[in-house]
């Protein structure tokens, strides 16, 4: 499984959450993070939302710099899962 982060690599990481009317992705959403079964369908809603931006440039309308300006920090990162230790209640 896999999610998509924005990190600068300078100690601002965040994960994206789902944008369920286009199927890409969004920010400070109030939806879950977006988690996917396949590096593909990561890789499938990162190009949705970048060309949904280069749409509302277009159209004049405001974008998220994230998808253009600033592509190289969108990554693709592996779920871990962590067994949670003992002695927490």
């Amino acid at each position: 499984m896999f999610i998509v982060v924005f990190d600068d690599e300078g100690g601002l990481t965040f994960p994206y959450c789902l944008d369920r009317k286009t199927g890409g992705l969004d920010v400070g959403s109030d939806q879950p993070i977006a988690v996917f079964e396949t590096k593909a369908d990561a890789n499938r809603a990162i190009r949705i939302s970048r060309k949904r931006e280069e749409l509302n440039e277009a159209m004049g309308q405001p974008i998220n710099a994230d998808f253009t300006e600033y592509r190289k920090h969108v990554k693709i990162r592996k779920v871990e899962f962590i067994e949670p230790t003992g002695g927490q209640s």
